[in-house]
């Protein structure tokens, strides 16, 4: 298998096992990307970095565990993950199985012990893949212009599919019998109309006027008439505007 650009991020707060694991993998071609002790660090190298897989210590520092973290990845994106933990008692179990690792990897544990959780892992995320282009491929015959799945879609964009996180999404925009799909620096055209993609996305997305959705995970600042989303800036109409102040309000109490 090719290690090299397998990119890795390690959560663990004791530094021994982390520069264990650090080690083990470097020395078999992994690129790891990050190495830190606690969820919120972990977060902050998920928005910068694309990530492969990450291997997270279930009783990390912090108010937020290893499982919470595993459940975010779960919900937002699609990166394989492992559990590492020195408990094997049936609660935690059944609470990490919730999020749906790849693996569950009981501390102590060996070299062998952890490449073949990773294998199991990156396997196990490849086949997810497959199944979702067979699926694609199934429903070209209905000239199907997009798949949303969990955390990403696949959008016919001229004339091949192409894998887009919901996490890079800034806003889309309606142009006609197509949708504009609005990258940090990137547009890409996907032909489908605004009511039938606004019908498949997650929460997430909001209208903020007829042409436009935002994801509001990328919102920076609201002004009475506008939406900035880092160097986007989006339009604002006012039948779209309370809708979406209490939407942003009931994300910042939860």
């Amino acid at each position: 298998m090719e290690h090299t650009r397998t990119k890795v991020l390690i959560v663990e707060d004791e530094a021994i096992i982390a520069v264990s694991i650090k080690s083990y993998l470097q020395s078999e071609g992994f690129d790891v990307v990050g190495m830190v002790s606690n969820a919120q660090a972990a977060l902050e190298i998920l928005n910068k970095c694309n990530i492969d897989l990450a291997i997270l210590d279930i009783n990390i520092q912090g108010d937020k565990n290893g499982i919470w973290l595993g459940n975010y990845l779960f919900e937002n994106y699609a990166i394989p993950y492992i559990y590492l933990t020195a408990y094997s008692n049936p609660e935690t179990l059944t609470e990490a199985k919730i999020t749906e690792p790849a693996a569950y990897l009981v501390k102590p544990f060996n070299k062998s012990n952890l490449f073949a959780s990773i294998q199991m892992a990156l396997y196990k995320n490849q086949s997810e893949e497959e199944k979702l282009k067979q699926k694609m491929l199934q429903e070209q015959a209905d000239n199907l212009s997009f798949v949303i799945e969990k955390n990403y879609l696949f959008a016919k964009i001229e004339g091949m599919y192409r894998k887009i996180f919901f996490q890079e999404i800034y806003y889309l925009s309606a142009e006609k019998n197509y949708v504009g799909i609005h990258l940090e620096t990137e547009k890409f055209m996907m032909r489908s109309t605004m009511k039938d993609t606004m019908e498949k996305l997650p929460s997430s997305f909001l209208q903020t006027h007829r042409s436009f959705v935002v994801n509001t995970q990328k919102i920076h600042h609201v002004s009475r008439a506008e939406i900035h989303l880092g160097r986007h800036i989006v339009p604002l109409v006012k039948v779209y505007r309370d809708s979406l102040i209490n939407s942003l309000d009931a994300i910042q109490k939860g």
